[in-house]
Order: C-alpha cells, then structure tokens, then sequence
C-alpha cells in the first residue's frame, strides 16, 4: 500500500493530498494512482481519478462546506493494491478567513491635482498575510464605488490623482489576502479636490 497519506492543504472547493510510493510495487511497475473521494454523510466512495501519475493529487469540484474522506491505491498491470485512508474527515476550504477592515483611514494631503489617504492594518489578517490593500473611493453624489489603486502589503499611504477637480470625494480600503478581500473600512469624510485656500497657482 502507499504510504502517509496526508492532507497537505486545502482552499474553497479543493483538497491536496500527498503520499509516498509503496515500498514494493509487487514486481509490477506503478502506472498510476487511483484517489478516490467520500462525503461523510454519504455510504458510497467517487472516483477522483485513476491516471495521479505523481503521489499527489488535488481533488476539486467540492463543496466547501463539506466534510471528505480521500483514498488512494497505486495501480499496476496486475491490478490495483491496497487502499490506503485518511485518518479524518476535512473540509474543502480556506484555512483562514479573509482580513478584518483596515483602521484610521484618512486623508492627508489634498491638492487640484489629487489626494493623500492613509490607513493602519487591521487588527486580524484572517490568519493569512496581506498581500495587498485595495483604495476605493467613489463621487459625493454617487452610490457605488471605484477601486481608485492598489496598493502593496507594506504600504500605508497612497496617493490618488485619478479624480477630477473641485469634486468631493469619499475614500475607503479594504485588504486582500490568499482568501479573498476582506471587509471595507469606515469611509472618510467627504473631501474636495483644490489647492489648499490661500496657496497661489
């Protein structure tokens, strides 16, 4: 039979499973391995595939809520060997949750020519780092919203110059990771898009 059969990860509608050769092949060379899956509340086991020509496969089509059991058996010209299972039922999704909203947004610096907005993390990343914060913003008068930029994990600031002047706009972010993009933050207040009063041109 095949060895370690293990659970090596898992996202929203897949599982990755991962074994080790059987130790002898029966004199018979493998040709491949057959992975088969089973819903816990069903009796009966569904094909996955029976071409894994590597020990290791990634059973998808799941339903992420869903709890599965896997089975793999190497197969040969002589037939098939032992199946070998898994130890416990998981689910076919994300390890973790997408982030909490960012905090403190606000905006800084303004001018004709754009604006400054600034945020802190959020207090919880979901368990999986941040690999970006998207910049929203959207017209005083209008109701949906634009991704204005995107910006890297490490940043905290950016500055927008793709809106028009004299306009008052409204800025939020929201921070994305391997699950997806998480909640929007608060939104600011509305600001408008001139040089500061005052200042010659």
């Amino acid at each position: 039979p095949v060895k370690n059969l293990k659970v090596v990860d898992t996202a929203d509608g897949e599982v990755s499973l991962a074994w080790e050769e059987p130790e002898s092949d029966g004199g018979s060379k493998i040709i491949a391995y057959v992975v088969e899956r089973r819903d816990i509340k069903r009796k009966t086991w569904t094909l996955a595939t029976d071409r894994a020509d590597a020990p290791e496969y990634s059973v998808s089509g799941l339903q992420r809520d869903n709890n599965y059991l896997f089975r793999v058996c190497a197969h040969n010209r002589v037939g098939s060997g032992p199946t070998v299972e898994t130890d416990e039922a998981v689910q076919a999704k994300n390890k973790f949750d997408v982030p909490e909203a960012p905090e403190d947004v606000v905006v800084g610096i303004v001018n004709r020519f754009g604006a400054t907005v600034s945020w802190e993390k959020p207090k919880s990343d979901g368990g999986s780092e941040i690999t970006s914060y998207i910049i929203e913003f959207r017209d005083r008068t209008s109701v949906s919203w634009e991704v204005a930029m995107i910006a890297k994990a490490q940043d905290r600031t950016a500055t927008l110059t793709d809106v028009v002047e004299n306009k008052e706009y409204i800025f939020r972010v929201k921070a994305e990771n391997k699950a997806g993009i998480g909640k929007p933050s608060a939104a600011t207040d509305p600001v408008k898009i001139m040089d500061p009063i005052g200042e010659s041109r």
